[in-house]
């Protein structure tokens, strides 16, 4: 397993970007529940390398997208079909993503944690 990065975490719901030791996944969460491995709102193939890499989250509006190194890994757009709206507001959470069933220990870094406007953070 790996990184989770939480974004507009306002205690009644969240975005979050989840590196598990075989994809990146986009999740949901709101008041009394969330999405999980088995219903992400993304999935594609990634690795987890136990190197350093540059990660983007960008979320606009319903709309989210997750560069690794420059690359352009998924998109989502209308990431308020589960019916519960996206939260208009909140924090950033960083942590260590450990599956349950997993095995031995979970160990993440990150350095250089910067938040910008859209306005700052140039094109999508």
């Amino acid at each position: 397993d790996g990184p989770w990065i939480g974004v507009r975490t306002n205690g009644k719901g969240m975005i979050s970007v989840n590196f598990t030791s075989r994809e990146l996944q986009i999740h949901k969460g709101w008041d009394g529940g969330s999405t999980g491995d088995a219903n992400p709102l993304a999935a594609v193939p990634y690795v987890v390398d136990n190197q350093w890499h540059d990660v983007q989250v960008t979320l606009q509006g319903t709309s989210i997208l997750v560069r690794v190194d420059g690359d352009a890994l998924v998109e989502v757009e209308g990431l308020d079909h589960t019916g519960h709206p996206v939260p208009p507001a909140g924090g950033i959470c960083l942590a260590a993503r450990r599956w349950t069933n997993g095995t031995g220990h979970t160990v993440v870094a990150f350095d250089d944690v910067r938040v910008m406007p859209l306005s700052a953070a140039g094109d999508r």
